[in-house]
């Protein structure tokens, strides 16, 4: 699952996990392959994997799986990460997920505010201070992973999926529209499962996976973004699973406060849809589909999340 970042990747990842034909490692996203991501590992909140030796230690005796895999959606992003993948398994079976380009926009943000990689709280800032940050200015102490701010660049999504369909052919590209996840989830899971090859029966509980985290989280990775050991503690093996939810748990009381998020000034969306028109006119071009709603100036997602909720949720 190579992306893209807030486009139901989290929901397929824990339903594949539980495939009982299918592997899929603890850490939803190594970063081993694309050698042009820049992520700073020392602030990195995540865990990431850059040698090769680390990287298969995950799948350390997992062969008897039918199907084993990684759902980094950065790779989507990277330009290297394609011919990467290709270059280390040729016959890998690519999963890419997209949405619209708008929300995904918004919700990164709000995962960047969340995560300590972006501190402008105005989205309409940061959106302007990408060339700045292009150069490697206006950036925060706390900012790991620069490419990311660039939010225009992450969602140029017609060049990525071309880049994929180039190096591992259409037939060996399975692309979901994050619409038909929200839609009918169980339908989008079962042509997952026939493009794997998987057992069609098995069904996994439909859970939302990945909503927006609140604001008060925010403040949580800010207070661990600033004591650097207490961090590496937390997000290592030094502590237990219990301890560690325990220190977050802690942290989220202390620093528990409302939730404000400001709605998208309709002059801002309507410019950022013209600049994305572009790319949704030639991906949907490129892979047979009108996605020409994606470009309505009328928000479609306002609450950013990226999770799927079922019936009963």
């Amino acid at each position: 699952i190579v992306g893209a970042a807030k486009s139901g990747t989290t929901s397929l990842y824990e339903y594949l996990r539980q495939h009982p034909q299918v592997f899929l490692p603890d850490i939803k996203e190594p970063v081993y392959f694309g050698a042009d991501l820049e992520f700073d590992t020392e602030l990195c909140i995540r865990p990431t994997i850059h040698n090769r030796a680390a990287y298969l230690k995950l799948y350390e005796g997992t062969e008897s799986y039918l199907r084993r895999g990684d759902a980094t959606v950065w790779y989507l992003y990277s330009q290297r990460a394609a011919r990467e993948i290709q270059e280390f398994d040729p016959d890998a079976k690519i999963i890419i997920m997209l949405r619209n380009p708008l929300d995904v926009m918004v919700a990164l943000h709000q995962e960047f505010l969340w995560d300590c990689n972006e501190d402008l709280v105005d989205f309409a800032e940061a959106i302007a201070a990408q060339d700045d940050r292009r150069q490697g200015r206006r950036l925060g102490r706390t900012t790991h992973f620069r490419q990311g701010l660039l939010y225009e660049d992450v969602v140029a999504y017609a060049d990525q999926v071309e880049r994929y369909f180039d190096v591992f052919g259409r037939e060996h590209v399975c692309l979901i529209v994050f619409d038909d996840l929200v839609a009918d989830d169980a339908a989008v899971f079962a042509r997952v499962k026939e493009y794997l090859g998987l057992e069609m029966a098995f069904e996994p509980p439909h859970r939302h996976m990945n909503a927006r985290k609140p604001a008060q989280l925010r403040r949580v990775n800010q207070f661990f973004a600033a004591r650097p050991r207490l961090r590496k503690a937390l997000f290592s093996n030094v502590l237990s699973q219990t301890a560690k939810r325990a220190a977050i748990e802690v942290a989220t009381r202390l620093f528990r406060r409302p939730n404000s998020d400001a709605p998208l000034d309709p002059q801002l969306r309507a410019k950022l849809v013209e600049r994305t028109r572009p790319q949704v006119a030639r991906l949907s071009e490129l892979i047979g589909r009108d996605l020409s709603h994606w470009c309505d100036p009328v928000a479609t997602s306002p609450d950013g999340d990226e999770g799927v909720a079922s019936a009963g949720d």
